[in-house]
């Protein structure tokens, strides 16, 4: 593709087999490969490989890091069966990433979009050392070219292991897709399904979903077409934002030290604490999930939200878990912005923040609730 390619280049794969033939466009299978050069060693290195199902339903998609534990991708490829409604959840079928490091992790938590053809899955452990890719913030112009990545179907290939890329041009726009036709050869094909459509400054406009898919290999040799859909996501940074803030680290800004509740003590009543922060734990993450007037904060792990219980109302009271209800007043958080980044964690019940004392920044210090005051930093939480 473009400044990629030595020659003509052509985006095949496997596009996400949705079972619908929309109008003119055969739907895209989860994997789709661009069937153009191999990318440049280094080049898009946010890029992923998703493998999803096993031996007897297998299939793959190409999805994007834009996140240390996200990867956007189509919904369509998490689809048990093609054409079927994703839930938000568990994924149905098993699903793999692999990096561009050659790491394979898996996808624990699908968040699909309901009014398009977009997808955040989670990965079990987070990405270090590769740089998640930009969400552009405007739609790209009629006419505009694009670069398209996959690991899909190349014109020769069934299953290539390199990612290839492709220049398009933007047709037409809706308020969720962009319809666009392939420069030349390039084409979309199986499995560059959920890849990233890409503007000149490496933003992503857009996730491949669906393709006539002419000249890839498979496809009846009458079949010249090079047309696309792909589904708009320069609307897409605020959904991003709250998707990955529903699970989280929450760091204390002053010691860096992680809220937890430790495993060995998943019951009622056990005091939360600050430990070193690494996130392959599950008991140092946090589900941020949003309740009237405010959030719960529930641990990954045992499965029990944060309180300050309403019998003990005063500074220095200690925080800790209990079974989650959001009836609880006691149980919701206010999370309030703090000028320089960060945010203050106020108790609805008791109106005091949560916090671990300046005088004990050590390992296994107890968070308490403290009178709010967001120039202390032992105040402030980093999510």
């Amino acid at each position: 593709m473009s400044a990629l390619r030595p020659r003509a280049a052509r985006i095949s794969g496997l596009l996400a087999t949705s079972a619908l033939l929309s109008t003119a466009l055969m739907t895209a299978t989860p994997a789709v490969a661009v069937s153009g050069p191999e990318a440049a060693a280094g080049a898009h290195p946010y890029a992923v490989r998703l493998d999803i199902g096993d031996e007897a339903n297998s299939r793959a998609c190409t999805g994007t890091l834009v996140d240390r534990f996200w990867v956007l991708t189509a919904a369509s490829c998490l689809a048990a069966t093609p054409g079927s409604t994703v839930p938000a959840g568990k994924p149905a079928l098993k699903t793999t990433a692999t990096l561009s490091d050659g790491k394979a992790v898996e996808v624990t938590e699908v968040a699909p979009r309901t009014d398009r053809d977009a997808a955040l899955v989670r990965l079990a452990t987070p990405v270090t050392g590769i740089a998640p890719a930009l969400l552009a913030t405007a739609a790209p112009a009629t006419g505009a070219e694009l670069t398209a990545a996959g690991f899909g179907r190349t014109k020769t290939e069934w299953v290539p292991d390199k990612l290839h890329t492709g220049t398009f041009t933007v047709n037409s726009a809706t308020a969720t897709t962009l319809a666009i036709t392939g420069k030349g050869t390039d084409v979309l094909c199986k499995g560059d399904t959920g890849g990233p459509l890409l503007n000149s400054a490496g933003q992503i406009t857009g996730v491949n979903s669906r393709s006539w898919q002419g000249g890839c290999l498979g496809t009846p040799a009458t079949e010249t077409r090079t047309g696309a859909i792909s589904t708009r996501t320069d609307d897409l940074a605020q959904w991003l934002r709250d998707v990955r803030f529903t699970t989280a680290s929450i760091q204390n800004a002053l010691s860096n030290r992680c809220a937890y509740v430790g495993w060995r003590t998943p019951d009622n009543g056990a005091p939360a604490q600050q430990v070193d922060c690494d996130p392959q734990y599950a008991d140092q993450l946090w589900k941020l999930e949003p309740v009237p007037g405010g959030y719960q904060i529930r641990n990954h792990f045992n499965n029990r939200c944060l309180v300050v219980s309403w019998r003990t109302p005063e500074d220095g009271a200690p925080v800790t878990q209990y079974d989650c209800h959001p009836e609880f007043a006691d149980q919701v958080w206010k999370l309030e912005p703090v000028a320089g980044g960060g945010y203050s964690i106020r108790n609805s019940v008791s109106n005091k923040c949560m916090y671990v004392s300046w005088r004990t920044p050590e390992w296994g210090a107890p968070l308490t609730q403290v009178g709010c005051d967001s120039q202390y930093v032992d105040q402030v939480w980093k999510i």
